[in-house]
């Protein structure tokens, strides 16, 4: 099998990469090609709607380009994520799984990982010569399932690494920090990597329940789990700040009121889970924190800050709700009980919600969004139903729109036979936007 990998080249200002075809057996796992694209993938530029394939790469000697590898002997190993600095460096996350034996050994380079670990995530760096600098382990778990996970990977200005997603259980370690809790329910957190590779500094989302029959043995995830929080993304500005978007509260019930506090600031609800948007200083302190949603079991997706300072996130508003409010905006939707309707909304860089804009039926598919260096929004998701947006009509599958800074819809257009689930977005200098996604035939 092949392992296929987006990598952001250098024109290209920001991306969300997945690399998803996974290498199984007793073989190395980690591949890196300068902006090639495998396992039956074919990737693409878009300028003002208009397709074009990205032209076959030659195999002519070049001083940008380089392949590399690392792995074990273990039965699963990928890359999940990918981002790449202003210097070339990369940084990857490595998810390795032995199903049998402990995994014993992982090389990346002159650099080896030794654990008796079944479930091992790794993040890793290499210079723009593709030269292994670090491997870093975030995360080890020994027995049954694995319920760590890292959803997000962003790289600063001078070297700081990033990173983010959930974790279970009632005590865990996230890159040597031992983190306790006293339930099991889910919660989310945000890491910060020194470029040495050395952990600065980890941040939890954890949200609780207020009320006093529920405390004690009944709390949060104790016997159920009424409190689970995720952070779906992260986006890092020119400053290193960072800006997080996730969901809070999960399985919570209209008998319950659930609080999700930030330092000194909260956010609660009396329903499901929420979305909720905050900014954390690069030295770990959150500055805001936001909420939106409706009455229903809402999902966060992806968040982008423009260099302007805007914000745009993206989510799932639940399949039964008519309305959902991002702060003083109340957002009417149309539902038909059936699916969730995915929405994208933008924020300043203060914490006020400025526009919010509904988008599609779909039942678990958040989409993607980027700001381009017009200040528009770049917005990739998938049709439930064929729908139509201004003059644009579309059939179901997945489409790419361009929408103005105040939401009106520069264009819109099908993408065919494209399986989103693992594709990734990439905008250049010029604004061509580069996508990949695996091809159904």
């Amino acid at each position: 099998m092949s392992i296929r990998i987006n990598l952001k080249l250098g024109g290209i200002k920001s991306s969300h990469t997945l690399g998803e075809c996974v290498k199984k057996g007793i073989v190395s796992f980690i591949a890196i090609f300068i902006a090639l694209v495998l396992c039956n993938n074919q990737a693409y530029f878009v300028n003002d709607g208009d397709f074009s394939p990205i032209p076959n790469f030659t195999h002519g000697n070049s001083n940008n380009s380089w392949l590399v590898s690392a792995g074990g002997y273990s039965s699963f190993e990928m890359i999940s994520h990918m981002d790449i600095d202003s210097n070339g460096n990369v940084f990857v996350v490595g998810q390795i799984f032995s199903n049998e034996d402990p995994i014993q050994e992982v090389f990346f380079g002159e650099n080896v990982i030794q654990t008796a670990a079944m479930y091992l995530t790794v993040i890793a760096k290499l210079n723009s010569h593709g030269v292994w600098q670090w491997s870093k382990v975030i995360h080890e778990y020994y027995d049954g399932g694995n319920d760590f996970t890292i959803t997000s990977l962003k790289s600063g200005t001078l070297g700081q690494i990033f990173f983010a997603g959930s974790y279970d259980g009632y005590n865990t370690t996230i890159a040597g920090q031992e983190i306790s809790k006293n339930e099991d329910s889910k919660n989310g957190y945000v890491g910060k990597l020194n470029p040495d590779g050395s952990l600065d500094w980890i941040k939890t989302i954890s949200s609780n329940l207020a009320d006093s029959q529920l405390q004690g043995s009944y709390e949060c995830g104790d016997r159920w789990n009424l409190c689970g929080d995720t952070v779906t993304d992260i986006s890092v500005n020119q400053n290193d700040e960072i800006f997080v978007t996730g969901d809070f509260c999960g399985d919570s019930s209209e008998s319950y009121q659930c609080h999700l506090t930030l330092d000194q600031r909260t956010v609660s609800t009396i329903d499901d889970s929420d979305i909720f948007v905050a900014q954390l200083s690069n030295n770990g302190q959150w500055d805001w924190l936001e909420k939106a949603g409706s009455p229903g079991e809402d999902e966060g997706g992806t968040i982008h800050i423009s260099d302007l300072g805007e914000i745009i996130i993206s989510g799932l508003i639940d399949e039964d709700e008519s309305y959902a409010i991002f702060g003083g905006l109340n957002l009417t939707l149309s539902n038909n009980n059936e699916d969730d309707m995915s929405i994208i909304s933008k924020i300043s860089s203060s914490g006020q919600w400025e526009l919010a804009k509904s988008l599609s039926y779909h039942h678990w598919e958040v989409p993607k969004v980027m700001f381009n260096s017009n200040n528009e929004i770049i917005v990739i998701a998938d049709l439930e139903y064929p729908t139509t947006f201004s003059s644009f009509a579309l059939d179901a599958g997945d489409f790419i729109a361009k929408f103005s800074n105040q939401g009106n819809v520069i264009w819109a257009k099908e993408i065919p036979n494209v399986e989103r689930d693992y594709s990734s977005l990439a905008i250049d200098d010029s604004n061509n936007i580069f996508l990949s996604g695996g091809v159904h035939k």
